[in-house]
């Protein structure tokens, strides 16, 4: 009794509550191969919120945990810290969140730019799951499924482009730790969203006008950066987070519209 009890108790401490470990790729590829089953690496950064979304709500369900626990190997690659770094550029990863996922020679055999629900995410499972024991007559193409943009909303929608990174990091290439809400309204505005550049103020104020009629949470403003081909900057609010400039992101996405995150220090004072 006593024996059966101890085998209990280390296999309930045995299953992690997240299902991505944090490690290099080498220990996901050993540990992939050691077990026999397919590996995937998800790409994310402290400062991204669709990232941090999936960690609190879809790496949290239960199925989901119990899927990639059994099934897969899977990996947490932070762009900011070294190895993350380096392999962005080596698998091209220009969004956040990205999932890859690899065979065992080590070929990207599905990658998806979408910030995930749970259940979006354990279709992904079994679709790459099936695919690896070829047993797909009644399984969809999981590239097909739609992200989840907030939690009560579900929308097609892709991530910033991190060519910005340079632009929202500071130190030693660090990005910035995010506030808490409720210290929010004391900080000073630090962050904005670009949506247009150009060489001539008139575009720019035509541009202004035209999103007049999308209804904005965030009031529109030109700016301008001297010395620059493209100096007139039409943005979007003044936030004191990246957090909540990236929420503005969310939201230009659902009229199909992109922007960039932007430190207000770039531009002049005028």
């Amino acid at each position: 009794y006593f024996i059966l009890v101890l085998v209990i108790a280390s296999s309930a401490w045995s299953t992690d509550p997240n299902p991505l470990f944090e490690g290099s790729l080498l220990e996901a590829r050993e540990k992939a191969l050691t077990r026999n089953v397919p590996y995937l690496m998800v790409f994310e950064a402290t400062w991204c919120s669709p990232c941090q979304w999936m960690n609190t709500f879809t790496f949290s369900d239960t199925e989901l945990v119990e899927m990639m626990h059994r099934d897969f190997t899977a990996v947490r690659m932070d762009i900011d810290e070294f190895e993350g770094f380096a392999l962005k550029d080596q698998y091209q990863i220009k969004f956040l969140p990205t999932v890859l996922f690899f065979d065992k020679n080590h070929q990207i055999i599905g990658r998806y730019e979408n910030t995930l629900g749970p259940e979006a995410f354990k279709e992904l499972l079994r679709w790459h799951k099936d695919f690896r024991r070829g047993n797909l007559e009644n399984v969809e193409p999981a590239v097909e499924h739609e992200a989840v943009r907030t939690r009560d909303q579900t929308t097609k929608t892709t991530r910033p482009d991190l060519t910005i990174r340079s632009e929202h990091t500071s130190g030693a290439g660090r990005a910035d730790s995010p506030v808490s809400d409720q210290n929010y309204k004391d900080l000073p505005a630090r962050y904005t969203v670009q949506i247009g550049a150009f060489g001539q103020l008139k575009n720019a104020t035509l541009l202004k006008e035209k999103l007049l009629a999308y209804h904005l949470s965030a009031p529109i403003d030109i700016k301008r950066i001297s010395g620059h081909p493209y100096s007139y900057r039409v943005t979007i609010g003044a936030y004191p987070t990246q957090k909540e400039a990236a929420d503005m992101l969310f939201e230009l996405d659902a009229h199909q519209l992109k922007g960039l995150l932007k430190k207000l220090d770039q531009f002049d004072s005028y």
